[in-house]
């Protein structure tokens, strides 16, 4: 249950990412000059987080989809088990072999979210690492230097 909330937030923050390009890219196009180079460099760093966001959205999505399928096969091999019971000849190998797959399904399932688990903190570090960047050279995230965010104020 927990990776379809992870799952529910990423695609969320995927969003959240399109909406900021947009907007960064709609004041790209009224922007003054000396502004275009860094409203370019923040649609560039959005579209590459999205892209990293993305592509853990599509690793969560795997695993998901193989730990759901090795969840109907453990389901199918207790029906197996309980039919060999009644008629053995119909459920002889069959329940063994759907319960190797469902392991499988596991671990390949598992091998996803441990490789998202992996994967996910670089993307926190690459964000973390591009903030602290354009702080060092005094601009915002908003696109606007802190010196005219003060003299506004």
């Amino acid at each position: 249950m927990a990776q379809f909330a992870r799952y529910t937030a990423i695609v969320g923050r995927v969003r959240q990412f399109h909406r900021e390009y947009l907007n960064a890219y709609a004041k790209l196009q009224h922007c003054a000059p000396d502004e275009r180079p860094l409203l370019q460099g923040i649609c560039a760093e959005l579209e590459q987080q999205a892209h990293g966001v993305l592509r853990l959205a599509c690793m969560i999505r795997s695993a998901l989809m193989f730990l759901v399928v090795a969840v109907i096969c453990m389901i199918v091999t207790s029906l197996l088990i309980g039919l060999e019971l009644v008629w053995p000849r119909v459920g002889a190998g069959l329940g063994l072999a759907v319960f190797v797959s469902g392991l499988v399904m596991m671990l390949v399932g598992m091998g996803y979210v441990f490789a998202e688990v992996r994967i996910s903190l670089r993307l926190v570090q690459h964000e973390h690492a591009e903030l602290e960047r354009r702080a060092a050279v005094g601009v915002s995230y908003s696109g606007m230097s802190d010196s005219n965010s003060e003299a506004e104020a």
